[in-house]
C-alpha cells in the first residue's frame, strides 16, 4: 500500500473541522514560545491572509481540546478577535501527543539561503518575519577601528600589537610592511608596549 493510502486510511475519521476558539487549550507542557515581534509578525500574517493552516487538536477522552500544534497561531487569533478555527483531530494518548507536539515543531527544513537571495527581495523577508541574524546581513560596525571590506576605494587596515622590546616593534613593523608591499594595501600600525 501506498504511503499516502496508508495515512488516508489512517486519518480518514479525523476530519478537519471548524470548531470554537473556546473548545481549544493548550497543554500545560507546551515548549513553544514567542518573542513580541514574532508574535506580530504570526499577526500580520493571519490578518493577511487569515488562517490557512489548520491546528492540530487532540480528540482523545482524556485530552480532548488540546492544541498539539498551533499553540502560537491560536494565540494571535483570539488577540484578532476570531470566535472559531479550523483544526485537524488527532486521537493520542499523553505521550504521543507530546511527541507530536514536538515533532511538528522540531522535524522541519532549513532554508536554502542562496534561492532566499536570488529569489526574494531581502526588506520582504525582513518584513515577512525574518532576523538580520537570519540573513547574515552585515550590521552596522561599531568598532572604530572597522574597514568596510565591500568599500573598494578603502583598502587599509588597521592592526594593533603588543611588544615587549624595540627589536620586536622593528620586527613587526618589517613583517606588516613586506604584507603591504605584497598585497598592496596600506597597513596601519600602532603598537602598544606591554
Amino acid at each position: 500500500m501506498s504511503d499516502f493510502k496508508q495515512f488516508t486510511e489512517k486519518h480518514k475519521n479525523l476530519p478537519i473541522k471548524v470548531v470554537p476558539l473556546t473548545e481549544l487549550r493548550h497543554p500545560d507542557y507546551n515548549p513553544r514560545k514567542m518573542t513580541d515581534k514574532q508574535m506580530e509578525d504570526l499577526t500580520k500574517s493571519l490578518q493577511e491572509f487569515g488562517q490557512v493552516d489548520p491546528l492540530v487538536v487532540n480528540v482523545h477522552p482524556e485530552r480532548k481540546g488540546i492544541i498539539v500544534g498551533g499553540n502560537q497561531r491560536y494565540e494571535a487569533m483570539k488577540n484578532e478577535g476570531y470566535s472559531e478555527c479550523v483544526i485537524w483531530e488527532v486521537n493520542l494518548p499523553v505521550s504521543k501527543e507530546m511527541e507530536l507536539n514536538i515533532r511538528l515543531n522540531k522535524n522541519v527544513g532549513s532554508w536554502d539561503y542562496d534561492t532566499l537571495y536570488e529569489s526574494f527581495n531581502t526588506d520582504d523577508l525582513l518584513e515577512w518575519g525574518f532576523e538580520t541574524w537570519e540573513l547574515e546581513l552585515p550590521e552596522e560596525p561599531t568598532d572604530p577601528f572597522f574597514t568596510d571590506p565591500t568599500n573598494e576605494t578603502d583598502n587599509s587596515h588597521k592592526v594593533i600589537l603588543s611588544y615587549e622590546t624595540e627589536e620586536q616593534a622593528n620586527s613587526i613593523k618589517a613583517r606588516l610592511e613586506a604584507i603591504d608591499n605584497d598585497l598592496g594595501v596600506a597597513v596601519s600600525i600602532l603598537l602598544e608596549r606591554n
